[in-house]
C-alpha cells in the first residue's frame, strides 16, 4: 500500500470537503441553546453537525464512498 498516494488522495478529499463546507450547500446555524452547528442542503438542512469533525464524517459517508 502506497501511503503517500493515500495521503495525497485524502488531502484532495479534505480540500473538497473544505470547499463544500463553505459552499452555499452548507449553512452554519445556532440552535436554541446558542450552540453553532452545520446543516447541509442534501439533508434538507435537518442534519445538525456540531463540530467540523462531525461534518467531515458526514461528508465522507455521503460523498466519498
Amino acid at each position: 500500500m502506497n501511503t503517500d498516494k493515500n495521503n495525497r488522495g485524502m488531502s484532495k478529499q479534505r480540500k473538497e470537503f473544505e470547499a463544500w463546507l463553505v459552499s452555499g450547500n452548507v449553512i452554519r446555524h445556532v440552535d436554541k441553546d446558542d450552540k453553532f452547528y452545520y446543516a447541509s442542503q442534501d439533508a434538507l438542512y435537518r442534519n445538525r453537525l456540531y463540530t467540523k469533525e462531525q461534518a467531515w464524517e458526514y461528508y465522507k459517508k455521503e460523498f466519498i464512498n
